[in-house]
């Protein structure tokens, strides 16, 4: 109700659909998150009528192809959740950063998942080589994450 009456923000109107999406995903609700993540999409594709606000974190395609990764992985779809993390990964530039490193990290737990454990290892091999100069606990936690899976 706030964004209706606020100027047009459509990174922020995207991220809190995404959010509502995931509320759904959690829930088992394939098609209403998938309606909402559409949505998401939409609002990216429209300009905004005010400049951004510094208040607000950005948000971007690769940040929706990060969510829509955890809905379609939480939904069990992990076809469209594999699609997803590849696009991250397509969407991130190729060294150091930290939201790349995710993006890959979730692909290999995807990938783990379908039951491609030397894939999800090649690529957290990866993560492990490109991240070498961040100090980051959420990757490492991922990390560790994926490796009890690979494990169990």
């Amino acid at each position: 109700m706030a964004l209706s009456k606020a100027p047009g923000n459509p990174e922020l109107t995207a991220r809190i659909l995404a959010m509502q999406a995931r509320s759904f995903a959690a829930q088992d609700r394939s098609r209403e998150t998938y309606k909402l993540l559409d949505r998401a999409a939409q609002a990216l594709d429209t300009t905004a009528s005010a400049p951004p606000s510094p208040w607000v974190s950005r948000f971007d395609y690769g940040s929706l192809a990060s969510e829509a990764a955890r809905c379609a992985r939480q939904l069990g779809d992990l076809t469209t959740a594999e699609q997803h993390a590849r696009r991250i990964v397509e969407l991130r530039p190729t060294v150091g950063t930290r939201s790349r490193a995710f993006g890959l990290l979730t692909l290999a737990t995807i990938l783990a998942a379908q039951g491609h454990p030397e894939q999800a290892c090649t690529i957290s091999g990866d993560v492990i080589a490109e991240t070498q100069t961040l100090a980051s606990h959420l990757i490492i936690r991922h990390l560790h994450e994926l490796r009890q899976q690979l494990l169990a």
